[in-house]
């Protein structure tokens, strides 16, 4: 529950200090379920200081940095949805806020992608990099 209040605070507050500037910078994270044999996949293009789209439904959305992590803020009503990266491991949880009148809850949702599930990309085409992050897990499997 600390954990997620400090999430909290750092995603609403306005002095939250920020870390390296990840604009142009461009994530990828994937893996091969072992049951349904399906790829999953996301990957998220840091367009600006603040703004990101997220792959691969193209969706732009807000995201705050700190020293450590980056939060990516998707939907202004309840559920809102609060992607965490940790910049070091590059390890994505996910946390949902849903709220019923003026009660609030956050559920933290198991880590999404593990550390070596994710890898930053050159590729200046995300469509592109996601295909190639897709061919290469089928191919090292």
């Amino acid at each position: 529950m600390k954990t997620l209040l400090t999430l909290f605070v750092l995603l609403f507050s306005s002095s939250v200090v920020a870390g390296d500037d990840f604009t142009g910078k461009k994530i990828i994270c994937g893996y091969i379920d072992n049951k349904s044999k399906e790829t999953k996949m996301s990957g998220w293009e840091f367009i600006s200081k603040n703004k990101v789209i997220e792959y691969p439904e193209e969706t732009r959305y807000s995201y705050q940095e700190t020293p450590t992590e980056i939060f990516v803020r998707a939907g202004l009503l309840s559920p809102i949805t609060v992607v965490q990266i940790n910049k070091d491991k590059l390890e994505v949880t996910l946390f949902i806020e849903v709220c019923q009148d003026s009660n609030c809850d956050v559920r933290e949702v198991p880590v999404l992608y593990k550390e070596g599930q994710c890898k930053f990309s050159t590729n200046t085409d995300m469509q592109n990099a996601l295909l190639e992050f897709e061919i290469n897990l089928k191919i090292n499997k």
